[in-house]
């Protein structure tokens, strides 16, 4: 029986609210919303506030291209399913951004996306397991009791970066866009900017909580690179550049399982939102536990595959924190 992959996940995160697509709880110490925007198609999209730039064109640069290949094909090594009638769009015609398109019709229903979530999701709870040598080298208490799981994941997500070619999640982190699409990475100069055509109180408003949350993510990556960080510690996590973009990534693309499990989920996290769509499932594929993406209806030749992320819509100052433009 199909169980449908609850979408979003509050937790208190850099002084708004984090929403990871995911159930609806909420940690004790978050706040910072992720991924909870109507569909990009109706929202007033405005591309001077955010710091992510997309390459226009109908289907993907041919490097784009070969990074989701090669993403597919690790996703069906390790046992799941990708359907060869989807591609990669630079300029999704739904979203008008970076998406997941059909190449060739497909019927209502069908599944198209089938990920083994053992074997392909990153998760917080693998970062505690995967970083506990770091805190035991520098005797420092462990990620979990410093840091709520978003930091964790985020931890996880620039060490296995650093790594390369030999990080297990490689071909994952290789889709991964360089540019950080929140409010809160752009400079005070651009924030101000961003903001100049709206209502004063508007634009206070924002600015204030960009404010906080900059300082909240700049906090984190100091601390984490203070305590866990090399020399002894691990890699990557001397970076603070590195644990910004890897904050960055986190808040706008994972998704949680449950009220302490927040996941990064290769493949899903391409597909753009749509309140219309389905939001992804949990299934089994040979015998596997996976994360499934049907399509929500007949699909023609280049029409995108979106997923629901959640019911709910968004406020302004959440959207432009996490996402870079104001629902």
């Amino acid at each position: 029986m199909h169980r449908s992959l609850c979408t979003q996940n509050d937790t208190p995160l850099f002084g708004g609210w984090f929403t990871s697509r995911a159930t609806g709880s909420q940690h004790a110490t978050a706040r910072l919303r992720v991924r909870d925007a109507k569909p990009r198609s109706t929202t007033k999209l405005v591309r001077k506030y955010t710091t992510t730039v997309w390459a226009c064109g109908a289907i993907s640069s041919s490097d784009s291209t070969k990074n989701f290949e090669r993403l597919c094909e690790w996703i069906r090594r390790s046992g799941g399913f990708v359907s060869p009638k989807i591609a990669i769009a630079e300029t999704a015609p739904r979203s008008g951004t970076r998406g997941v398109v059909v190449t060739e019709s497909v019927k209502k229903d069908e599944t198209l996306i089938a990920v083994p979530i053992e074997a392909c999701y990153m998760t917080n709870e693998q970062a505690c397991e995967q970083l506990a040598f770091a805190a035991a080298r520098k005797f420092c208490p462990s990620l979990a009791s410093t840091f709520p799981p978003p930091f964790c994941l985020a931890m996880l997500l620039a060490h296995e970066r650093a790594k390369g070619k030999s990080s297990k999640w490689y071909h994952y982190i290789n889709t991964l866009p360089e540019d950080i699409p929140c409010a809160w990475a752009l400079s005070n100069e651009a924030a101000t900017r961003a903001v100049e055509d709206l209502d004063c109180a508007t634009a206070s408003r924002l600015l204030d909580a960009r404010t906080v949350a900059t300082a909240g993510v700049q906090e984190f990556s100091r601390r984490v690179k203070q305590l866990y960080g090399p020399p002894f510690g691990a890699t990557g996590l001397d970076d603070e550049g590195a644990l910004l973009w890897a904050a960055g990534m986190v808040v706008s693309r994972s998704y949680a399982a449950n009220e302490s499990v927040l996941a990064m989920a290769p493949l899903v996290d391409l597909c753009n939102h749509s309140y219309e769509a389905r939001k992804p499932y949990f299934d089994e594929w040979n015998g596997l536990p996976v994360t499934a993406v049907a399509a929500p209806e007949h699909l023609g030749a280049g029409d995108e595959l979106c997923v629901s992320y959640r019911a709910a819509e968004i406020c302004d100052e959440l959207s432009w924190l996490n996402f870079g433009y104001l629902a």
